[in-house]
């Protein structure tokens, strides 16, 4: 059915020019730092005022909102930093206790830091 003439055409593959360079994707080289991400995930110990008790956190990373937890005992919270770049993020936790009461926490945390000895 097919004719020898034609280069290729005797194993059925396409005849075409090679691949240019540009085409090709290289792996990149070995020397190449990657870039840090993340993995931190910390727990807050939420203190509430003598004789109240939380009922609503909030939970900010920088500007965005990561978590809202509602509940009657809440004592601790979540708070994760995965996938942020290396930087310094202010977490602020604001708590709203049974009464209506609110407080503010603001700590400030640094992802891919050395770890302390």
């Amino acid at each position: 059915a097919g004719t020898q003439d034609e280069p290729g055409a005797a194993d059925g593959a396409a005849a075409g020019p090679p691949p240019r360079a540009a085409d090709v994707i290289a792996a990149p080289p070995s020397s190449r730092r990657r870039r840090c991400t993340s993995r931190r995930t910390l727990v807050v110990h939420l203190r509430p005022p003598r004789g109240e008790r939380i009922r609503r956190v909030s939970v900010k990373v920088g500007r965005r909102t990561a978590r809202v937890d509602r509940g009657r005992r809440l004592r601790r919270v979540r708070v994760s930093l995965r996938g942020l770049p290396r930087g310094r993020y202010r977490v602020r936790i604001r708590a709203t206790t049974a009464r209506g009461h609110r407080f503010t926490l603001v700590r400030t945390y640094r992802t891919c830091a050395p770890k302390r000895r």
